[in-house]
């Protein structure tokens, strides 16, 4: 159904307002000086893989609802001589990505309401998409926003999520949209899951060794803001065993993931996602004990939502170094 521009007008008499699709609509009558919050609940929606076929996003089949987009790498199991060894189970995923500027969608039905609220999130996981059973699943990301009720763009929100708990703040971070942020995420090292993540500006990291260069004759660049958070892994959590196989449940997962989060205190549907033109996640490493890997071989995966005009991104993996977003709608 095709929602039509004045499902998106408001009035005083509501606090909450719904398009005919039910998407949550801020409405102007209750601005507030407190930025809105994304509920990072584990996706009740069903995960639609892309798998690289064209023809699973035609108008002529149209896949299953999905609230995330970008990849997973699916690990093979421990053997059965590492599933008690700490070392071999402890799995690691390093990631840096520019945290994209937020925009209201230029086209679809949720384009061009100028008091709407958008937002999208952008994050890494071990074992937090698909494997429900790893209690100790550890994720870690960056929201963005567009509330044209607040003046347009609003400053990020970083945050990080460990188990099935509420996702937390990064208390001390400070980032902007268009930074380059590095996240790690380290899970079973001495009982512990640590999150960190490093802001380095606008213009990134520096890459060692570039041409005409001379070591140790010029300045290293530090990180204008660094954030470390650390979570007690109880004894048992996380290490269930799959009764079918008898291999543990976690550290067989790792994603980079674009999605669209219900709004903290809205009806629990996804809210308007907002245009962000393109995410990267570069610099991808994975370890797990002496093992490493990249995003080779990693299934592709898009949001897609019917009320907000069906395909909302077009994903894929750049030789195996990287794991790239389009925001698109339908058929773009």
């Amino acid at each position: 159904m095709t929602m039509k521009r004045t499902t998106f007008l408001t009035t005083c008499f509501l606090s909450v307002v719904y398009s005919a699709t039910a998407l949550p609509i801020r409405q102007i009558c209750q601005r507030s000086s407190d930025q809105p919050r994304l509920l990072h609940t584990f996706s009740s929606y069903p995960i639609l893989s892309s798998t690289g076929n064209p023809q699973l996003h035609s108008s002529s089949q149209q896949p299953p609802e999905s609230t995330t987009g970008g990849a997973t790498l699916t690990l093979p199991p421990l053997s059965s001589n590492n599933t008690n060894s700490t070392s071999s189970r402890s799995l690691s995923l390093r990631t840096t990505f520019r945290i994209p500027h937020a925009f209201p969608p230029t086209t679809g039905p949720t384009a061009g309401n100028t008091v709407g609220l958008y937002a999208a999130s952008f994050w890494i996981g071990l074992d937090s998409l698909t494997h429900p059973d790893c209690l100790a699943a550890v994720r870690a990301g960056v929201d963005i926003f567009w509330d044209g009720t607040l003046g347009g763009e609003l400053a990020p929100f970083v945050w990080c999520q460990f188990g099935r708990g509420q996702a937390g703040g990064m208390p001390g971070f400070k980032a902007a949209t268009g930074d380059v942020v590095r996240f790690w995420v380290d899970a079973g090292v001495g009982g512990f899951a640590v999150v960190g993540v490093e802001n380095w500006g606008p213009e990134g990291r520096e890459d060692e060794g570039q041409d005409g260069d001379e070591v140790g004759k010029r300045e290293v660049k530090r990180p204008i803001s660094a954030v470390k958070k650390v979570f007690k892994m109880e004894e048992g959590v996380g290490r269930r065993q799959s009764e079918e196989s008898g291999q543990s449940a976690c550290g067989l997962e790792v994603a980079w993931i674009v999605e669209d989060f219900p709004l903290v205190g809205g009806p629990g549907v996804p809210v308007a996602l907002a245009n962000f033109t393109s995410i990267s996640f570069e610099q991808i490493g994975v370890a797990r004990g002496s093992e490493s890997w990249d995003a080779t071989g990693a299934e592709v995966r898009d949001v897609w939502l019917n009320a907000q005009g069906g395909r909302l991104t077009r994903c894929e993996v750049v030789k195996g170094s990287e794991v790239k977003c389009l925001r698109v709608v339908g058929d773009q």
